[in-house]
């Protein structure tokens, strides 16, 4: 037997007349009754008592009806889980993403927008100690630094050089020298003895980019950044 078999049984359980499920079914009646009878004849039983005036489930009929319709419902919910998944709509991915992204709101209003998207597709959090056993790419950002100096014409005298944001301005607050953040930071960060100043110039430009690999296979990842790589509203 095959699914559509079980289909055609359906429909006929649910009728309990042949010529109205099969004009539902888009097929003629002789086909519907021989499919049936196939059904009949491969398990050994009858399915429907009938006659000229009525059609009634037997018994093994009532059981077969509640079997039949797991099996169809659990085959169109895998169909429709594979094609979710295909379209990048289910599943769990995990956005790593520098401070600035988040002190800006970059962040919150791309992942808003692809919860409202893909609400089945989960935003895993890494906690730090997730991170134990891989190795850390620390990106030295000083491009802002020099450019503000260049525009005051002058050579920046470069001390520390500690890597995250937070580690920077503890040195600024313990008095170790200055340093240049995004605008975005302030307020957003307060340790003891920490002032901003905004300084006086052009704007210096600082560049958010999303990274990942080139030949990025899950589709649940290429639905994410096709949605976030969309021009802003506005």
């Amino acid at each position: 037997m095959e699914l559509r078999h079980f289909r055609y049984f359906i429909a006929v359980a649910q009728d309990l007349h042949f010529t109205r499920a099969a004009a539902r079914l888009g097929i003629s009646t002789p086909t519907l009754t021989r499919q049936i009878q196939e059904m009949e004849a491969t398990l050994g039983i009858r399915l429907f008592e009938r006659n000229q005036r009525s059609v009634a489930l037997t018994p093994a009929g009532e059981v077969l009806l509640v079997e039949a319709q797991a099996v169809v419902a659990q085959f169109e919910a895998a169909q429709l889980r594979a094609q979710r998944e295909a379209r990048g709509e289910t599943g769990k991915i995990h956005v790593g993403y520098v401070a600035s992204a988040a002190y800006s709101g970059v962040l919150q209003r791309q992942v808003a927008a692809f919860r409202k998207a893909c609400p089945d597709v989960g935003l895993a959090e890494i906690h730090p100690a997730h991170l134990k056993a891989e190795t850390l790419i620390l990106p030295e950002q000083v491009s802002g630094t020099l450019s503000t100096a260049e525009q005051g014409g002058f050579v920046p005298r470069l001390g520390p050089q500690p890597g995250g944001l937070v580690a920077v301005l503890a040195l600024v607050s313990l008095g170790e020298g200055v340093a240049i953040v995004p605008n975005a930071v302030a307020g957003h960060i307060s340790l003891p003895s920490l002032v901003y100043r905004e300084i006086a110039g052009l704007a210096v430009t600082s560049y958010l980019s999303l990274m990942s690999r080139q030949y990025e296979k899950a589709a649940t990842i290429r639905r994410y950044i096709e949605l976030v790589s969309r021009p802003a509203p506005g």
